[in-house]
């Protein structure tokens, strides 16, 4: 059976919480002590990102808005059509492909994510 694992962006705080579980219109930590604020914050306060079941060439879980490297080129994960997929990032020299994640997992590298490290997408950006 398949880890149903959730990281969660804390907007206000801008840091991530690892091992989250949701419910009922509520963000909880499965593992330690509740989040701060009693039984966790609002949806809208954090910014869920699933687990794929994956994990790179080290062994690293890769979730939802991880950005990987494939080849020296950087692609973000993304669901699209119900598949995990590794999409380019702008400006990349393959703008528009798309790689499902279970073909290439085992060949890319968690370099970091959207959140905590936006310079890797602004950087593709530019």
């Amino acid at each position: 059976m398949r880890d149903l694992k959730f990281r969660a962006w804390d907007k206000k705080k801008a840091k991530m919480h690892q091992g989250m579980l949701a419910g009922e219109n509520k963000c909880f930590e499965i593992m330690g002590t509740p989040m701060e604020g009693g039984l966790g914050g609002d949806f809208v306060d954090y910014e869920l990102m699933q687990f794929t079941g994956f994990k790179d060439t080290k062994s690293v879980e890769i979730f939802e808005g991880d950005i990987v490297n494939k080849e020296d080129i950087l692609y973000q994960i993304q669901m699209k059509d119900g598949t995990w997929e590794l999409t380019a990032l702008p400006d990349d020299q393959y703008p528009g492909f798309d790689f499902p994640v279970a073909h290439w997992c085992e060949r890319v590298a968690v370099v970091g994510n959207l959140h905590e490290n936006p310079e890797l997408i602004r950087k593709e950006a530019a």
